[in-house]
């Protein structure tokens, strides 16, 4: 039996919202297609959802940055001084109305701060850290989610949930914020995922990946000549398609480990001494972002982008309005990032993503190649 149906998370985030403990509001998406040449780049979905500025920041306690901002302005915003007083751990004690599953040392949640109602978090039951790597039981965990929840909706969930149940009925990707430096927000041990559009097999990232390494073996480390920043890639094998669903969610959690165990040699190697910023044992501030055949590892040297500054260098006005002035506009990076999606909390924020586009976004937060 699946640990959970599609209708059955929908129907959750739809009683947590009526309840006040989700909040929630449909987002809009824009995609943005990728400038030739080449035709291989990725295209970029940018969701409008005004839900995140109802979110509390805070994040991970952090060094300074190694490299500054661009100027004084968007150093001020980025370095944004952290509360003074912690955060409650909502993982430790979740809200019951949030609380999808428990299983091994692992529970599965509804993203209280959703775009998407299909959007769920996955954590450990007792403290572990976010600036550590994913462990072989977090895969472990992780392949319980990709591989035993259905990616599509059942007939029952269609008929209770018409709408909701089919938009939010692709499979599932997985990402994971690292350290202080990734776009975290808890430091409690978390790893997140979304579900692709109905129908999608893949994200614009891994598609870009197939595109370019057609022939590649699954394992292999790989690095896209076309994307602007230190990253590894590899795809993963996959399962017969005979396998019982535990047996493939155990093969995946081998596989995925093993991969990421070499993606990140990969990228230490190509960073060298840059990225220590306290996470990872010394690795540093990373992204990973999984599915069922993919995964890539970005290490990270800033969390957010003073995109007006990147207009003025790139000879623009200065702002995403073209009126050289005013606020500073800031967009903050995690790993859906690396996916191709970027997540806008109000229409300016929109304008100054599709101006500046997403890979000079994340060329800014990453390390150059």
């Amino acid at each position: 039996m699946a640990l959970l149906t599609r209708g059955r998370i929908v129907a959750a985030a739809d009683a947590a919202v009526a309840s006040g403990h989700l909040v929630f509001t449909r987002s809009t998406a824009v995609v943005v297609p990728a400038p030739p040449p080449p035709p291989l780049l990725p295209d970029f979905e940018i969701r409008l959802a005004p839900s995140l500025a109802k979110k509390p920041t805070g994040g991970l306690s952090k060094p300074p940055a190694a490299t500054p901002p661009p100027d004084a302005a968007a150093a001020a915003k980025i370095a944004q001084p952290l509360p003074s007083k912690p955060r409650p751990n909502p993982f430790l004690t979740p809200e019951p109305e949030l609380t999808l599953a428990e299983f091994g040392r692992h529970r599965l949640l509804l993203n209280k701060f959703a775009v998407v109602k299909g959007h769920i978090i996955l954590t450990t039951k007792e403290w572990e850290s976010q600036s550590e790597p994913i462990s072989a039981s977090d895969f472990e965990a992780a392949g319980t989610v990709l591989f035993d929840i259905p990616p599509e909706a059942t007939p029952a969930d269609r008929a209770s949930n018409p709408d909701d149940a089919a938009a939010y009925s692709g499979e599932y990707l997985g990402f994971y914020n690292c350290g202080p430096n990734s776009g975290a927000s808890v430091p409690h041990r978390h790893l997140q995922f979304v579900p692709l559009a109905a129908g999608a097999a893949t994200c614009t990232f891994e598609a870009h990946f197939r595109r370019t390494f057609p022939a590649a073996a699954a394992l292999e480390a790989l690095r896209s000549p076309h994307l602007p920043f230190v990253h590894a890639a590899a795809f993963l094998p996959a399962p017969p398609t005979s396998s019982a669903t535990a047996t493939a969610a155990a093969d995946w959690a081998r596989a995925a480990a093993a991969a990421y165990t070499a993606l990140l040699d990969a990228v230490r190697v190509a960073v060298g001494d840059g990225d220590d910023d306290g996470a990872a044992g010394g690795l540093g501030s990373h992204n990973v972002v999984i599915s069922r055949r993919w995964m890539i590892v970005v290490p990270r040297r800033r969390e957010a982008a003073a995109v007006d500054a990147l207009l003025r260098v790139d000879g623009g006005s200065g702002d995403a309005n073209g009126s050289g002035g005013g606020a500073v506009t800031v967009i903050g990076v995690n790993g859906l990032g690396f996916a191709g999606m970027m997540l806008a909390k109000s229409n300016e924020e929109l304008d100054a993503i599709k101006a500046v586009g997403g890979l000079r976004i994340l060329r800014e937060v990453c390390f150059s190649a």
